[in-house]
Formats: structure tokens, sequence, C-alpha cells
């Protein structure tokens, strides 16, 4: 599995808790660490050659938190 997929997947979750009634504002900037991460390890492994069918999965979930989170990532 890789690293990438793992670290999307918390980034989402971890939007997902996010709001004013939740974690709020911290959890909101956990999650973009979280989502920068996964970007890093995502890459590193197109780079590597570590190519299988997690990456691809890694990489919709990112597309997903990065169209989620609208202005936290512009």
């Amino acid at each position: 599995m890789q690293p990438s997929l793992v670290l999307a997947l918390l980034a989402m979750s971890t939007f997902w808790q996010s709001s004013e009634v939740g974690i709020g504002h911290t959890g909101r900037e956990r999650a973009l660490r979280f989502r920068d991460e996964a970007q890093g390890a995502l890459e590193a492994s197109v780079n590597a050659g570590w190519l299988d069918e997690t990456l691809a999965q890694a990489a919709w979930v990112s597309q997903v938190f990065y169209n989620s989170s609208g202005k936290l990532t512009s």
C-alpha cells in the first residue's frame, strides 16, 4: 500500500472532522499538512517508479480533498 494513500485518507478524515463544532481550525491546518505530505509521498513514488493501483487511489483521494477544501488550498 502506498504511503501517499494513507496520508491522503488521513487528510480527508481530519478535514471532515474539522467543522467549528468538531476540531475546528487546528484540524483544518492538520488536514492540509497531511495533504502536503501525501502529495510529497505520491511524487516520490512516481519518481521511484512504484506505480500501482493504490497510487491511483491516492491521487484520486488527494483530488477529492482539493475539490472539497475550497479556499483552504488556494
